[in-house]
């Protein structure tokens, strides 16, 4: 299946990201309108982004988990960053 990449921009002086509107915001601003339904989504962080709380992602993933449902979300969408934490901790988080 063909990857569809959207990487998230953030400010650099943001290391760590939370908030569920602030997840929202972000979902409609630089994710919304580039989804593909016929690929696989996946959405990068940027290097500086260190932590990401788990309302962040709720908020970030809400209109999609209502979609897919926990359990098939892993099937529309990856999630990637250069820190290997911060790729277990969203994964953690949306099956919270």
């Amino acid at each position: 299946m063909i990857t569809n990449k959207i990487i998230l921009e953030f400010p650099t002086t943001i290391s760590r990201i939370s908030g569920n509107v602030y997840g929202q915001s972000i979902y409609e601003k630089q994710i919304k309108h580039k989804l593909d339904d016929s690929s696989i989504n996946e959405i990068h962080f940027p290097d500086h982004i260190t932590g990401i709380s788990i309302s962040f992602m709720k908020g970030l993933m809400s209109e999609q988990l209502s979609k897919y449902g926990k359990e098939s979300i892993f099937d529309h969408f990856m999630f990637t960053s250069s820190h290997p934490d911060i790729e277990k901790s969203i994964k953690e988080s949306i099956n919270f």
